[in-house]
């Protein structure tokens, strides 16, 4: 991958403020908790969908598709927001998170349409998740690429 420009330096972070924007009102909106761990994700969030992850709206649900899972559920404000700022679905929608009725829950909940691969939540899981579909990505000779992200907490649960 080549070096950074400036220029897209500078619109990357402008992505990451824009995020940190769209996190706060839901958290705001739906009283929910874990605003530091959605925070705490957000530049590799933006660094994976905007450059890294070969995943768009058009190809979300492609065989070969790059498959991002978010381990740490809890943090699903920070991964909708990113979504919704790739395109995944209408910045709108996130109006609905944690509420009844809601299109968007506290934790993640698998609809590929939307980006969201994996539901998570019970901490500890996703990295099993993850290396089975590496494997069964490499068995099947498949150009995919398996990214997880944990957090330091649920590294002490689950089958981590």
């Amino acid at each position: 991958m080549s070096s950074l420009t400036e220029k897209e330096i500078e619109e990357y972070r402008k992505i990451a403020r824009e995020i940190r924007k769209d996190i706060l009102d839901m958290v705001y909106r739906a009283k929910a908790p874990h605003i530091g761990s959605s925070f705490s994700i957000v530049e590799m969030l933006v660094a994976l969908y905007f450059r890294c992850l070969a995943v768009s709206p058009e190809n979300a649900q492609a065989e070969n598709r790059d498959i991002f899972i978010l381990s740490k559920g809890h943090g699903c404000p920070a991964l909708y927001a990113a979504l919704a700022r790739r395109g995944f679905f209408h910045p709108q929608v996130l109006e609905r998170f944690g509420i009844n009725g809601g299109t968007l829950e506290l934790h993640p909940t698998r609809d590929p349409a939307k980006g969201i691969e994996v539901s998570t939540g019970s901490l500890g899981h996703g990295l099993s998740i993850g290396a089975g579909m590496a494997l069964a990505a490499r068995r099947c000779q498949s150009s995919r690429r398996v990214f997880c992200l944990l957090s330091d907490g649920e590294t002490n649960e689950g089958s981590v």
